[in-house]
């Protein structure tokens, strides 16, 4: 497992900077439309100088003809340090039409700035009467799953669903996607089609019993030596890894690796030894596809084999798609030797990764904590597929790291292309 750089800490904060939470909450009968009635659609900045210009999308459910809005610095430690000034304008929105608002403020307090409020009230020409005489459908997700639906009277409280899932539980609901805006579904009042995302933490107790007892035994530690092959001066240099079994058949079980773990780029590739969860060694080898070896520097992914003998492997199922922000996650492999390890956490970021391994594409961010040596462990989402490959990670204390990992969605391009396994 491989560090990265500080460009990490960057983007991660850029991330977070650009978080934006609606404030206000009421809708009052002479049609005045506050915060919560609006949704957010995006946020950018642009910096010109010592000067940032803030640009917010937002729309309202209500057509409305007037708005006054402003923006609320938020700093790190939740403190509102800085509000520009209040615009006002008189131009008639239609419902659900994108309304653009602009703001500017100083460079310093950009930077400072970890959140944002967007304070808004606008002028609606419906009245209150109105939204209690509609109903409106509130949709439960959990991901891109539909829990339920159920029908809300205008101005009224949903009353939620329930999440069936044997390893999750339900802790509460987002009003976004990104899980980022966690709401109290007893304190709002629906005035539009409406849609929540469950909100969940491991049931710690069941997925860790699954995952000892079952789902580490398909998970391997790899050992691959690499030699000058000069007789006795003979420089020889071993290096630990971890490995996730994908594949069966007759003969053969099949491990996903990094290309880091057997490759070295000073001495050639000698021997490959893979350690099962009992620690019973097994000299493995490398895939081909035709003449191919199946390893890629570009995927940082190496396909291997070994006999398995009379013993039989259950492999780990591939996820068929990617895994979002704020999905659950497990991390298994051999952290500094020590195998059958589990951790938890959650994935809050999908994006590029720039250090000692540059990877072309969007990588999984996650903190389910890593170690070195668990470079080729299994990533595995909620229902305990392989949803990625853990291939480096980052911390400020050089311990255990948060996760980068390669997505099971160029796992698959690679095999494609480096394998003839069936997947």
């Amino acid at each position: 497992m491989k560090k990265t750089g500080l460009k990490i800490i960057f983007v991660l904060t850029l991330c977070l900077a650009l978080s934006f939470v609606l404030i206000g909450c009421d809708l009052t009968g002479d049609g005045t439309v506050k915060g919560k009635y609006f949704d957010f659609v995006s946020i950018d900045r642009e910096i010109t100088g010592d000067m940032c210009h803030l640009t917010v999308v937002t729309s309202c459910p209500l057509p409305i003809y007037e708005y006054t809005a402003s923006l609320i610095f938020v700093s790190e430690d939740g403190t509102q340090f800085f509000e520009t000034e209040k615009a006002t304008v008189t131009k008639e929105f239609l419902a659900n039409e994108s309304i653009e608002l602009s703001f500017s403020a100083k460079k310093s307090d950009c930077d400072k700035a970890v959140s944002y409020k967007l304070n808004i009230v606008g002028k609606s020409k419906e009245r209150l009467s109105t939204l209690k005489e509609k109903t409106f459908e509130v949709t439960y997700m959990y991901g891109s799953t539909v829990l339920g639906t159920e029908q809300v009277q205008g101005l009224s409280a949903p009353s939620g669903t329930s999440l069936e899932k044997e390893y999750l539980t339900l802790s509460g609901w987002a009003s976004d996607n990104t899980l980022k805006n966690r709401v109290d579904l007893s304190k709002q009042e629906i005035c539009r089609d409406t849609t929540y995302y469950a909100l969940t933490d491991f049931n710690a107790e069941k997925i860790i019993n699954k995952l000892s007892c079952e789902t580490n035994q398909s998970m391997v530690m790899v050992e691959s030596t690499h030699g000058s092959g000069f007789g006795f001066s003979e420089a020889e240099v071993k290096s630990r890894g971890s490995g996730a079994i994908i594949y069966t058949d007759n003969t053969y079980a099949y491990v996903i690796t990094n290309n880091h773990v057997v490759t070295n780029d000073t001495y050639p590739l000698k021997k490959i030894v893979v350690y099962d969860s009992f620690g019973s060694p097994y000299e493995a080898e490398l895939c081909k596809k035709g003449a191919v070896s199946s390893k890629s520097d570009d995927y940082d992914l190496a396909l291997l084999r070994f006999m398995k003998g009379i013993k039989e492997f259950t492999p780990i199922p591939l996820a068929s798609e990617d895994c979002g922000v704020g999905s659950l996650v497990a991390s298994l492999g051999s952290p500094n030797s020590q195998q059958n390890t589990i951790t938890l956490g959650k994935v809050y970021m999908v994006d590029s990764c720039h250090g000692e391994i540059t990877l072309n594409f969007p990588v999984v961010y996650h903190t389910a904590l890593i170690a070195h040596g668990s470079s080729g462990g299994a990533l595995l989402n909620d229902e305990l597929e392989l949803v990625g490959v853990n291939f480096a990670g980052y911390s400020q204390d050089k311990s255990f790291d948060n996760g980068l990992s390669v997505p099971v969605s160029k796992l698959r391009e690679f095999l494609s292309r480096y394998s003839d396994l069936p997947l």
